[in-house]
C-alpha cells in the first residue's frame, strides 16, 4: 500500500509535468459546471426511487417480478447517500455530486495507469482526451451508475497490471477486492472481468496458486446471480435497445470521444483518428523485431476492443444490451491507444497538428454539450436513448397549484411518471417519503391501450406490469372514473424524444378521452402536451 500511496504523491511533487495539474483541475471544473442546471429525467428520478423507497429493507425490490437492472450494491450506494445528504436537502446538484467526483477520480487513476504502462506524454493526451470529453460530461452530470463503474473497472485495472508486472499478493488482493465490488455494481463488469481473466491466463511467470486467486471473484459473485438472472430475463423478454449494426460499432467509438454532440465534419475527423489508432496497433503487433509497448497494447486492447466485440456479438444473436453508454466502462482503454498512437507520430509538426485538431472537435463538442445541442441532423441511431433533459417544474408547479379534490392525473407515456411523482414529494420528510408516495400515487395512473406494444419493454404494458393499480387500460377507463368519482382527468402525453408530438399510446388515450370526456384546456410544457377533461358528465357510449 506504501508503493500506491507513493505513487499519489507524486502527483503533487515539482516534477510533475507543468499541464497536468491544470488539466486536472479544468476536468474537475467542468464536472461541476451546470451540475444542477438541468431537471431529473426519467432515469434518474426512477433511480431514486428505487434506491429511496425500495430497498427499504434492503433487496426488497429485487423480489418484484419487474426488478431493475443493476446490482443491489448500486442502488444501497445511492440511498447511503440519499440519507447523509438529507440535511442538506435533495436538490438535483447534490444528488449528482457523486458521479461528478468519481468522474473527477477516473482522471487520476487513468493518469496513474498511462504512467504506469507507458510514460507521462502518452498520460497526458490520455487525460486531455478524458477531461474535455463530452460524453463522460454526459454521464458525468447524471444521477447513473455509469460514472462510478468506469472509476471501479479502472481501479481493479490499475491493480491487475501492477500484479502482472510485480507479482505481489499486496496488488493481487486489492484486484479481487475492486473487482468484486465492481461486479456487484454494474453487470456489465462481468464482461471487464471475462477479459482480465483471459489476460491472467495468458500471462506466463506467474504462480499457478495466484492464477486460481483471480477465479475468487466469480464464487464471490454467486450470491446475486439471482438478480442478474433476472435482468437478464427481463431483458431478453423483450427489450428497447435495437441490435447491432457495423455502423454502430462505428458510432461507440465516435460516442467516446464526442459524445452525442459533434457534428457530421467533426465525426468524420474522428473516424480518420479511430482509423488512424488501430492501423498503429497493427503496425506494431506485427512487426517482428519489437516487444517493447506490446504487452501493454494487448492489455488495453482486451480491455477496449475485446469485451465491445462480445457484446457487439451477444446483442446480434441473443437481446441486445449494445448500449454506448453502457460500454462506457471500456472507454478509458481505448483512449490510451488513442493517445499512444498519437505520440508514436514521428513529425513534430504532424504530431501537433493531429494534436490541435483533437482539441478543436472536442472543444466544440464540449461547448455544444453545455449549449445542450445534440447532434444534428438529429439521427436518434446515433444516440440510442440518449435525450435532453427537459424542465418537469414548471409543469409540477402548474399541477400542484390547479389539482383539487376529485382530479386525477393520467399519463399516456411512462418517461415523465418518476421525475413528475418525485418532483411533487422532492421536499418531503425523508421517513414520510413512503406515505408520501402513497398518497401521490392515489391520483396519478398510466393510461394504456392493451392493443399497443410497449416501446421500452417490447410487449404489451398490461403483460409487462401486470396487475397495479396505477396501471389502468382503455378497455377499463370509464370505469375507473366513475369509481373514483373524477371531476377532473388532466393527461399528459408525449413522445420520448418529447418534441411535441405524442406517441401511439398517448394518441389513442387522447381519442379516447375527446370522444367520452368534454376537453378544457390544452397547456404545451416543453413537449409535454396537457390535456385538461371535464369527468363530470361521462359519455359512457362505446365506439
Amino acid at each position: 500500500m506504501t508503493k500506491y500511496l507513493t505513487l499519489i504523491s507524486l502527483f503533487f511533487s515539482k516534477k510533475i509535468n507543468r499541464l497536468l495539474l491544470p488539466l486536472f483541475l479544468t476536468g474537475g471544473f467542468l464536472r461541476l459546471l451546470f451540475l444542477g442546471r438541468n431537471d431529473l429525467w426519467y432515469d434518474e428520478a426512477a433511480y431514486i426511487a428505487i434506491a429511496m423507497i425500495y430497498t427499504i429493507p434492503p433487496f426488497v425490490f429485487f423480489n418484484r417480478p419487474f426488478g431493475p437492472l443493476n446490482p443491489p450494491l448500486s442502488y444501497l450506494f445511492g440511498k447511503m447517500w440519499g440519507i447523509f445528504i438529507y440535511r442538506f436537502g435533495w436538490n438535483e446538484w447534490i444528488l449528482r455530486l457523486p458521479c461528478a467526483i468519481a468522474a473527477f477520480n477516473s482522471l487520476l487513476l487513468l493518469y496513474f495507469l498511462t504512467v504506469k504502462m507507458f510514460n507521462k506524454r502518452v498520460a497526458l493526451i490520455t487525460i486531455a482526451l478524458m477531461a474535455f470529453n463530452p460524453f463522460h460530461l454526459w454521464y458525468a452530470q447524471d444521477i447513473s451508475n455509469y460514472s462510478v463503474a468506469i472509476f471501479g473497472g479502472l481501479f481493479s485495472s490499475f491493480f491487475l497490471y501492477s500484479f502482472l508486472k510485480n507479482k505481489t499478493t499486496e496488488a493481487l488482493v486489492l484486484y479481487i477486492a475492486s473487482i468484486s465490488m465492481l461486479l456487484y455494481g454494474y453487470y456489465l463488469g462481468i464482461l471487464l472481468y471475462t477479459c482480465q481473466l483471459f489476460i491472467v491466463v495468458d500471462t506466463d511467470n506467474i504462480d499457478l496458486r495466484k492464477k486460481l486467486c483471480v477465479f475468487i471473484p466469480a464464487f464471490l459473485f454467486l450470491p446475486i446471480i439471482p438478480f442478474f438472472l433476472n435482468s437478464l430475463n427481463l431483458i431478453q423478454g423483450g427489450f428497447w435497445i435495437p441490435k447491432p449494426t457495423l455502423a454502430s460499432a462505428l458510432y461507440t467509438f465516435e460516442n467516446f470521444i464526442l459524445g452525442y454532440n459533434g457534428t457530421d465534419i467533426l465525426y468524420f475527423l474522428i473516424d480518420i483518428l479511430v482509423c488512424f489508432t488501430f492501423i498503429s496497433i497493427v503496425r506494431k503487433l506485427i512487426k517482428k523485431n519489437s516487444s517493447d509497448e506490446k504487452q501493454e497494447i494487448n492489455f488495453c486492447l482486451f480491455l477496449s476492443l475485446l469485451p465491445i466485440a462480445l457484446a457487439f456479438i451477444y446483442s446480434l444473436f441473443y437481446s441486445s444490451i449494445y448500449l454506448d453508454r453502457a460500454l462506457s466502462i471500456f472507454s478509458p482503454y481505448f483512449y490510451i491507444l488513442v493517445a499512444w498512437s498519437l505520440d508514436k507520430i514521428r513529425f513534430r509538426f504532424v504530431k501537433i497538428i493531429a494534436l490541435s485538431i483533437l482539441f478543436i472537435t472536442l472543444s466544440t463538442s464540449t461547448l455544444r454539450y453545455f449549449s445542450n445541442q445534440l447532434y444534428a441532423p438529429y439521427d436518434m441511431s446515433h444516440h440510442q436513448g440518449t435525450y435532453l433533459k427537459k424542465p418537469y417544474k414548471p409543469l409540477v408547479a402548474f399541477l400542484k397549484k390547479n389539482i383539487k379534490d376529485g382530479d386525477l392525473i393520467s399519463f399516456g407515456n411512462e418517461h415523465s411518471i418518476p421525475p413528475i411523482v418525485y418532483y411533487y414529494i422532492y421536499d418531503s420528510q425523508f421517513s414520510s417519503l413512503r406515505s408520501d408516495l402513497t398518497k401521490v400515487s392515489s391520483f396519478i395512473f398510466y393510461a394504456v391501450d392493451p392493443d399497443l406494444v410497449n416501446t421500452n419493454w417490447q410487449r404489451p404494458s398490461e403483460e409487462f406490469y401486470g396487475q397495479n393499480a396505477w396501471l389502468i387500460t382503455k378497455n377499463n377507463l370509464l370505469g375507473y372514473l366513475n369509481n373514483r368519482k373524477a371531476k377532473r382527468v388532466f393527461f399528459l402525453g408525449h413522445d420520448n424524444t418529447r418534441s411535441g408530438n405524442l406517441d401511439q399510446n398517448s394518441k389513442n388515450i387522447k381519442s379516447f378521452f375527446n370522444e367520452h370526456l368534454r376537453l378544457l384546456n390544452v397547456l404545451d410544457f416543453d413537449g409535454i402536451k396537457l390535456f385538461i377533461y371535464d369527468c363530470r358528465n361521462i359519455n359512457s357510449t362505446t365506439t
